[in-house]
């Protein structure tokens, strides 16, 4: 992640493919166990993983269960914070500096950074900065 020495769209060399109602991106070209780390995000098109496993430099294994099948896509790389539950991988912004306006305050977002932001249906919003922390245990 930018905000944290990380990198953020990254493309990674070769291509991904998913089949429908599956969690594995089998990758043609691909190099996974140097360019991917465990809890990194990835983009296939528009679908966004988590990586759970890389078994290897062509297969990693993924959450969300695809949705649909995806075959031969540029494979973006996005790391993730280490304890964010995947269930909320959608909630979840990155602002920049630059990107602090009347627009995002409004939101309740004042910093830039990673931020866990929720809408409910009343109206009323939850916004998280998502720190960055090592365990001390």
């Amino acid at each position: 992640m930018a905000g944290w020495g990380r990198v953020d769209g990254l493309a990674l060399t070769g291509t991904g493919s998913i089949t429908v109602d599956t969690n594995i991106v089998t990758g043609t070209g691909t190099a996974f166990l140097t360019e991917v780390e465990l809890n990194s995000l990835i983009t296939l098109d528009t679908s966004v993983f988590m990586v759970k496993a890389i078994n290897s430099d062509v297969e990693i294994e993924v959450l969300p269960i695809a949705e649909v099948g995806l075959a031969a896509q540029a494979v973006l790389l996005s790391q993730a914070p280490k304890s964010l539950p995947v269930t909320q991988i959608d909630k979840v912004l990155y602002v920049e500096v630059g990107e602090i306006d009347a627009l995002t305050r409004a939101d309740g977002i004042k910093t830039p950074g990673w931020t866990l932001y929720e809408e409910y249906g009343d109206g009323r919003k939850r916004v998280e900065t998502l720190v960055a922390m090592k365990s001390t245990t």
